[in-house]
């Protein structure tokens, strides 16, 4: 959840230029009103769903220079493991949530299961099938559109500002469908994702946090806190969990930046290749050893 309070208060200097002076916050998009030295100014906007948002720091897409401490910041994603509402936070992470959950809502699992043909998905998709971003989605759908919710004639928008979903609780009927039967196929614990560094690490490097030189630091972070990935007993879960997350998102989304999450990964330990949905090779992990 966003602190409205000190969302209100944030004043930087812009990447676009210019000083922040005023900020407002919508249901999809967050709203900053720069002005420059000779008291002109202008608007911009970007969506709301940010991890920096989250965690009291500004993204750093919207900065014209560096805002947050590295050391401040490890400690911050630290007390996000374990957090259940995290794939909700970075932006990418809930584009893929909301997407699949949107999927599974107009076109059922079968629809979700038909929206890849590759190899990877025969395991990617069984396994966010079974995560708690996509079933406490679900779960909420299911609440909302049940006989038992409380009619409203006002539509309510759920599953977040990218796929957004808007139903008449009470009135929009929907009967859920079963993730266990699908998602039980799948060898990765999805249960566990949101415990996993990799996964927690990984959605703030994608929301620009960490430069390539500060990707070390927080490597060398993870492996002094939780121990050399490749050598914890859950080494195997914690790998193919962070590879079916990177997976999904070079498959899904065309043209999104994974090479820094990937070399990220390989410096904690974690090596592997990510492929898009023609098979075309991504980024592999070797190239950063």
């Amino acid at each position: 959840m966003i602190d409205r309070e000190w969302f209100s208060k944030l004043r930087f200097e812009a990447v676009s230029g210019g000083n922040v002076v005023e900020t407002k916050l919508g249901t999809r998009k967050a709203v900053f009103i720069v002005e420059n030295d000779k008291g002109e100014g202008h608007v911009f906007k970007t969506w709301k769903n940010q991890l920096g948002f989250h965690i009291r720091e500004i993204p750093p897409m919207l900065t014209k220079k560096c805002e947050y401490n590295v050391d401040k910041l490890n400690e911050k994603l630290q007390n996000m493991i374990g957090n259940p509402f995290y794939d909700a936070m970075p932006h990418d992470y809930d584009r893929l949530f909301s997407l699949v959950t949107k999927i599974i809502y107009e076109h059922g699992v079968p629809g979700a299961i038909a929206s890849l043909f590759t190899s990877e998905s025969v395991e990617t998709l069984p396994f966010i099938l079974g995560t708690p971003g996509v079933k406490r989605r679900i779960h909420e759908l299911i609440n909302l559109t049940s006989s038992e919710a409380i009619i409203s004639d006002t539509p309510i928008e759920v599953n977040g500002p990218s796929f957004p979903i808007d139903v008449l609780p009470g009135v929009t009927l929907w009967k859920g469908v079963d993730l266990d039967s699908f998602s039980n196929s799948s060898e990765f614990d999805p249960k566990t994702l949101h415990n996993n560094p990799l996964f927690i690490w990984g959605g703030a490097i994608l929301d620009g946090f960490y430069s390539d030189e500060e990707l070390l630091q927080a490597a060398d972070f993870i492996k002094s806190t939780f121990g050399p990935i490749a050598s914890r007993p859950d080494a195997l879960a914690l790998i193919s969990q962070i590879d079916a997350v990177a997976s999904l998102l070079a498959q899904y989304f065309d043209n999104i930046k994974l090479e820094r999450l990937v070399r990220f990964c390989a410096y904690c330990g974690a090596i592997f290749d990510v492929h898009d949905k023609n098979g075309n090779e991504v980024c592999n992990g070797l190239r950063f050893l």
